[in-house]
C-alpha cells in the first residue's frame, strides 16, 4: 500500500510465492518502519530476506455483497479442513447469520439469506446448491 505521496506504507504478502518485492521498495519499507532512526544496510536487508518463511494462510476466503448491501465474509479454507464458515453482516454492521459449509463447496454468489454454492461429486459432475443463511 502506498500513501498519497507514493511512499510505501505497508507490504502485505498473501502467500510465499507472491510477486517479488523490488529492492527499492523493500529498503523504503524497512527504513520507514523504523522512522529513519537507523541506517538500513544491504546486509540487514539480505538477512531479512533469508528469514525462514512459515506457512501462513489468510483469514478471509472471499467477500461478497448482495443487492441489499449485506456483506458476506467467507472463511479461508485451510488445507485438510472439512468445513468453513460464512458470516453475514447488515449494512449497519449487525450480525445477520452464520452458515457452516463443507470445505469442498465453493461460494458462487449470495442473495438476501441465500448462499449459492457449487460442488463437484466424485464423477466430476458439478451441481449448484442453494442454502439458507442461519440466524445470528
Amino acid at each position: 500500500m502506498r500513501d498519497d505521496s507514493g511512499s510505501l506504507r505497508t507490504i502485505v504478502r498473501a502467500d510465499v510465492t507472491g510477486h517479488l518485492i523490488e529492492d527499492g521498495d523493500f529498503h523504503a519499507f524497512v527504513t520507514s518502519l523504523y522512522g529513519g532512526a537507523i541506517t538500513v544496510s544491504d546486509a540487514a536487508l539480505d538477512g531479512l530476506r533469508e528469514m525462514t518463511v512459515r506457512d501462513r494462510y489468510p483469514v478471509i476466503g472471499q467477500l461478497k455483497c448482495d443487492t441489499s448491501g449485506n456483506l458476506f465474509v467467507e472463511e479461508y479454507v485451510r488445507p485438510g479442513a472439512e468445513s468453513r464458515y460464512v458470516v453475514s453482516f447488515s449494512p449497519d454492521g449487525l450480525l445477520r447469520g452464520v452458515s457452516e459449509l463443507p470445505a469442498a463447496y465453493r461460494l458462487l454468489g449470495v442473495h438476501n439469506d441465500a448462499l449459492i454454492l457449487l460442488t463437484t461429486d466424485d464423477l466430476g459432475i458439478e451441481s449448484v446448491e442453494v442454502r439458507e443463511l442461519l440466524g445470528g
